[in-house]
């Protein structure tokens, strides 16, 4: 993990294995929505590629919240059915806004959230190892370190993902 690898709104319309791409801000969040249109893989192919395989599958459909004033960045994955997968929560630097579009920077962990609430931190070692060997500027260390321990919290408090991620739905045919 040598420098920062960047997030992107409007990555997925880009990306050949996503279908289906839409946006909308919703007050300030920017909300991004795609269909997974072919088995992704490897799945490191897509920014913050610590995601579980089980949202790389035809016909997933990927959310993504761009919360700018919190800083946070939220996934949640559905069904074909319509249910539930995850929630996925990239962990990042301030999101900026950049020639018409948001980005941030990614440190290479993230939170998975299952429908269960069981949450597991991904990029744990690979992180480690980069902060080790002096890959990571020691601010990104410091606020990737703060952040994981906000959204655990908040997580284990009910808080954390926010209410328009947990109620936010999707109408199958």
């Amino acid at each position: 993990m040598g420098k920062l690898d960047l997030i992107e709104s409007g990555a997925w319309q880009r990306a050949s294995y996503m279908l289906d791409y839409r946006a909308e801000w919703l007050t300030d969040v920017l909300v991004e929505r795609a269909t997974c249109g072919g088995e992704i893989s490897p799945l490191v192919v897509v920014d913050g590629g610590l995601r579980p395989p089980v949202v790389a599958q035809v016909g997933v459909v990927w959310a993504r919240f761009w919360f700018r004033r919190e800083g946070w960045l939220i996934e949640k994955y559905f069904s074909q059915a319509g249910r539930i997968i995850g929630f996925y929560a990239p962990i990042c630097g301030p999101i900026e806004y950049h020639s018409g579009f948001l980005a941030a920077d990614w440190y290479g962990l993230a939170l998975w959230i299952s429908e269960h609430w069981r949450v597991t931190v991904l990029g744990e070692q690979q992180f480690d190892q980069a902060a080790a060997v002096g890959n990571l500027p020691p601010v990104a260390e410091e606020l990737a370190e703060q952040r994981i321990r906000e959204l655990t919290t908040l997580t284990a408090q009910r808080r954390f993902p926010p209410a328009l991620v947990r109620n936010f739905g999707i109408v199958t045919k």
